[in-house]
């Protein structure tokens, strides 16, 4: 878990923040040349506190969790796996980064030697707007793609002259001409909602207008899919959806999801 970012850091302009960053991951480096590997960790999260794309910082954090779980004591327990989340978030920054590359192999055998199963903390965070959220190319590109089908639903729906509509649509055409194949667009929206906060493993909420994020536009589950409470009769209410991205923190070998839904009654009285 990265921490909350210090009040006069958050007043601060790019540029401090940035140096902020930089500063504290050197002394993270610092403190791996003296084995101390807590410290390392400390420092690193503060670093990325105030600059999430500092790659060094992300980096050098799974250096000090790696160093923790070769130790192997009781503080090692879910490390590896915090090492390999390190490593993604800097590669998904930093693509061809082959010091980055080279430790998650090792981190990845690390994983499979030390799985626990222990208690685990669920962090209840607010999910990122839009603007406040660092794009990679990957999430550049969905957006630009979904803009395209939306483009061309509203192509369809317009009425334009022929001419000015034949147009548009080869306009919107050749935009999609060089994808591979055919990607549904609500993929490519749930691709741009959890590009938000990666890391998610549960959508939770108690309000009747949420609906649930699908993953595909294919077999959504409607209300009247959905039965009545057997003992009042009420119908039940959307509260939470357990991410695919669930299997990875898991570390599952078999079984595979796209989507769990929990749905609840509404209100206490409907409970009793």
């Amino acid at each position: 878990k990265i921490p909350k970012m210090e009040s006069w850091l958050k007043k601060s302009g790019k540029t401090v923040r940035e140096e902020y960053s930089r500063i504290r991951s050197n002394m993270g480096e610092c403190y791996l040349k003296a084995n101390k590997f807590e410290r390392v960790v400390l420092e690193c999260s503060k670093a990325l506190s105030a600059d999430k794309t500092n790659v060094k910082a992300w980096y050098r954090r799974a250096k000090g969790w790696t160093a923790i779980v070769k130790r192997q004591n009781a503080s090692s327990y879910g490390a590896a796996q915090k090492a390999r989340d390190d490593l993604t978030s800097a590669l998904r920054i930093e693509g061809d980064n082959s010091a980055a590359k080279s430790l998650l192999k090792g981190v990845k055998d690390l994983c499979k030697a030390n799985v626990k199963i222990v208690a685990q903390e669920i962090v209840i965070e607010e999910e990122p707007y839009e603007d406040e959220t660092f794009e990679t190319q990957e999430l550049k590109d969905a957006k630009r793609l979904l803009a395209a089908y939306r483009a061309k639903e509203a192509s369809e729906k317009e009425e334009e002259t022929k001419e000015s509509a034949l147009e548009k649509k080869k306009e919107v055409d050749d935009e999609l001409a060089g994808m591979k194949e055919k990607v549904d667009p609500q993929y490519l929206r749930f691709k741009l909602r959890t590009g938000r906060m990666k890391n998610q493993c549960l959508r939770y909420c108690f309000s009747n207008e949420v609906q649930p994020l699908w993953l595909t536009t294919a077999n959504q589950i409607t209300l009247a899919d959905v039965p009545a409470c057997s003992c009042c009769n009420q119908p039940r209410h959307f509260e939470f959806q357990v991410m695919p991205q669930m299997l990875y923190y898991l570390n599952a070998e078999a079984g595979d999801w796209k989507f769990l839904e929990s749905k609840t009654l509404n209100t206490q009285e409907d409970a009793d």
